[in-house]
């Protein structure tokens, strides 16, 4: 699947699109938004003209009933990557690093681990003990 504008005269002047990384060229009077074919997951980051994005700011994760064309009404999109590209000229790179992916993991791991061992200090306070 190839990266297609979902609002605004963005026009993609060149890509290289590879699994785990996508380089475009935009250019565009007005602005608009891109439809990145990749599902979201934590490790993907985006950065416009080399300068890191934030999730829910300039770029986002789709939700098909925002999305869904007429066109393809039995596709969904959901979990793509939707990225506001600026009027102007830039340089688009998303990319996938294992390291956000594995931070991420491990801040999951540790919330959990921390919770299964206060646990029992909980439990004690609770039976007043």
């Amino acid at each position: 699947r190839d990266v297609r504008v979902r609002k605004g005269d963005v026009s993609i002047e060149s890509s290289q699109v590879k699994t785990l990384k996508l380089m475009l060229r935009t250019q565009s009077d007005e602005g608009g938004t891109i439809i990145i074919p990749r599902l979201y997951f934590p490790g993907w980051t985006v950065r416009i003209d080399k300068i890191l994005q934030k999730l829910n700011e300039s770029f986002k994760i789709t939700n098909a009933v925002d999305i869904q064309p007429e066109s393809r009404p039995n596709v969904d999109d959901s979990g793509l990557i939707e990225v506001s590209v600026p009027k102007g000229r830039h340089v688009i790179e998303v990319k996938f690093s294992i390291v956000g992916f594995v931070t991420t993991l491990g801040l999951i791991l540790e919330g959990r681990i921390r919770a299964i061992v206060q646990a029992p200090k909980t439990m004690r306070r609770r039976r007043g003990t």
